[in-house]
């Protein structure tokens, strides 16, 4: 609460911010005001909230149930998925369709249900699929692999329920896009059966990235200012002795063969996209059937404003095409090269 009243009466210096950017060149044109608007708002709140979260001063905050369309479309459903609180968001006009385990971002030490709960909704309507969220384990109380283990152990649970390989999908933003990729090569490691695709939306899948983007894209991106903090953020997560390019870390480092069909999201001015757009093409040489889209003036993980910017709800539906078709063809998808 006390962080949404700051807001609000920041709400004209944000407003200016917003225009003095525009002025600099930094708010491209495609941009909605209120797009740009929050893009400066976590801007502005990110490395305080980082660093309250790293030192345990923070605790996630209740976020309210969907209301409006979205909560009409869908029916949430509370539940627990292999020791994990747990969400699903089942389309009401397609409550038969595929599976989607959703593993929402935050860097590994913020992110809930709660926080992703109008995307993981807005996805299960875009690719009539019921989505499935949960609230693995969260540095630094939890460093590594402590939440990966409980996105594979996610997995096998639904597995054991009955769900069906070639029909289940595993998806992710920025921290979880890269638990998504790590999640798929412990199944490989394990001999489980891979899901018929996975979803990566401004994955993180190399902690040590030093690529030109991050300083290419820092006007423009809300996330650049972590940069800075990120001596501190990788300890929280992997511990004082923790290496960062172990490839469960990041799996840009991996063996990536025999993973199925990836598709992969990346805006222009984000300061990841160097790293998703490598990560796309060792991927493809290692035989991996991948879509790589780089958003035009978009930023990290753009998808949670899809009510706001035209470009996002786009992109959602483009997810949502791909796991409509992959579902429907899942041999001959994981056969393309």
């Amino acid at each position: 609460m006390w962080t949404l009243l700051k807001l609000l009466f920041a709400l004209p210096l944000l407003t200016g911010r917003v225009l003095w950017r525009r002025l600099r060149g930094a708010v491209p044109a495609r941009w909605t005001f209120l797009f740009a608007l929050a893009n400066e708002a976590l801007r502005w709140t990110i490395t305080g909230l980082l660093a309250r979260l790293i030192a345990g001063h923070f605790k996630q905050p209740p976020m309210p149930r969907l209301r409006g369309w979205l909560a009409k479309e869908t029916q949430q459903r509370p539940a627990t998925l292999a020791g994990c609180a747990a969400e699903w968001h089942l389309p009401r006009a397609a409550p038969d369709g595929p599976c989607i385990l959703y593993l929402h971002g935050g860097g590994f030490v913020t992110g809930s249900l709660g926080t992703h709960r109008r995307l993981m909704a807005r996805l299960a309507v875009a690719a009539k699929a019921r989505v499935v969220g949960i609230d693995y384990r969260l540095a630094p109380a939890h460093p590594f692999p402590a939440g990966l283990d409980d996105c594979v152990a996610a997995y096998r649970a639904l597995l054991e329920a009955g769900e069906e390989p070639g029909r289940l999908f595993i998806g992710g933003d920025s921290a979880g896009g890269g638990l998504t990729v790590s999640t798929l090569l412990r199944l490989k490691a394990e001999g489980l059966p891979m899901p018929a695709g996975a979803l990566g939306l401004s994955p993180a899948v190399d902690l040590a990235d030093l690529r030109s983007s991050w300083e290419e894209n820092a006007p423009f991106d809300f996330l650049a200012p972590l940069r800075d903090h990120a001596l501190a953020l990788l300890p929280a997560y992997l511990g004082p002795e923790g290496d960062p390019t172990l490839p469960l870390v990041s799996p840009i480092n991996a063996d990536l063969s025999g993973l199925p069909p990836l598709l992969l999201h990346v805006g222009s001015r984000e300061v990841l996209r160097d790293q998703v757009v490598a990560f796309a093409e060792r991927a493809k040489k290692a035989g991996v059937p991948v879509v790589l889209e780089v958003a035009d003036d978009m930023v990290h993980v753009f998808h949670a404003f899809f009510d706001v910017q035209p470009d996002a709800e786009a992109a959602i539906e483009r997810l949502g095409a791909f796991v409509q078709a992959t579902a429907a063809e899942p041999v001959a998808q994981q056969s393309v090269a």
